[in-house]
């Protein structure tokens, strides 16, 4: 995996990359989330890359870590020019 974080040069937002590899998407189906501390790249918080064979399974499994309050914002191959 790598991470990368800077600012988007249109909008002044922070932006942070993770460029995950194949062995990555082979731990992620297998089970293995991959959990990133926000603050290494210059953020507060934490970032978490889980899979599921589908959306609504993903959902299901995030609210078990978040709680009955999570919101939830579904983004499938959006691509930002």
């Amino acid at each position: 995996m790598i991470k990368l974080a800077g600012r988007d040069d249109k909008t002044g937002r922070g932006i942070i990359i993770l460029g995950i590899d194949e062995n990555n998407v082979r731990a992620l189906k297998a089970g293995s989330p991959i959990h990133v501390h926000a603050d290494e790249l210059g953020f507060v918080g934490e970032i978490v890359i889980h899979y599921e064979s589908t959306l609504e399974r993903l959902k299901k499994r995030f609210k078990q870590f978040i709680g009955p309050n999570t919101q939830v914002s579904d983004t499938v191959g959006t691509k930002k020019n």
